[in-house]
């Protein structure tokens, strides 16, 4: 049981790193845009770091409960342990994830943090992927 109770605590991590990558992007996009930063506008990491935050704003509008959320509260009840005591690293990371406000403040920071990353992706956009560039654009010597 105390195994169920590890995989609670690293999909918490999981959890974490996630919203980390978000929020993160949202500090090093811009940052980087201004100190000229190439990395910042590769296609991929870009599209990824969109679809993140658009996941969880959809999650949000609907009412739907993260599936890491979820999947946790499943693991800490295989267990046997109330949810969020668990181990000394799950709880911590956990209380900075999670905070008690009603539904709308949270649709609507998820929807502030999906727009601003909208805005970056038009402000900043990334450089598209040869294999995605339109004809005489970029594709090399006419």
């Amino acid at each position: 049981m105390r195994l169920y109770a590890y995989l609670a605590d690293v999909v918490i991590a999981v959890h974490f790193a996630y919203v980390a990558a978000v929020l993160l992007g949202l500090v090093l996009i811009p940052l980087g845009g201004l100190l000229g930063w190439r990395w910042v506008r590769r296609f991929w990491p870009r599209v990824i770091h969109l679809a993140m935050i658009g996941i969880v704003a959809y999650q949000a509008w609907l009412g739907i409960e993260c599936p890491l959320t979820t999947l946790e509260k499943h693991l800490r009840t295989l267990a046997n342990v109330d949810v969020y005591p668990g181990s000394f690293i799950g709880h911590w990371i956990d209380r900075m994830l999670f905070c008690e406000a009603p539904p709308w403040v949270f649709v609507t920071a998820y929807t502030a943090v999906a727009v601003l990353t909208v805005l970056l992706t038009v402000l900043i956009p990334p450089e598209r992927p040869a294999g995605l560039r339109l004809p005489g654009r970029g594709a090399g010597p006419r």
